[in-house]
């Protein structure tokens, strides 16, 4: 692993665009790169604001008819 120094970090998603970048940072972070892995899981915190909760669903809720 190569020796970096990491700062704690805080990364706040608003709204739905904001919720969808937070997934895609969090999907980077389960990549190959065990550094980038490392660093994602013990120094970076992710926070999504959005109040349209159906939108921002990872399976979107279906009408059973």
């Amino acid at each position: 692993m190569k020796d970096f120094k990491y700062q704690p970090s805080l990364i706040v998603g608003i709204g739905g665009s904001g919720v969808r970048v937070l997934r895609y940072i969090e999907s980077i972070g389960q990549g190959q790169d065990e550094d980038l892995r490392v660093a994602l899981k013990d120094h970076v915190q992710l926070i999504g604001i959005d109040l349209d909760e159906v939108s921002n669903m990872t399976e979107p809720k279906r009408d059973v008819q």
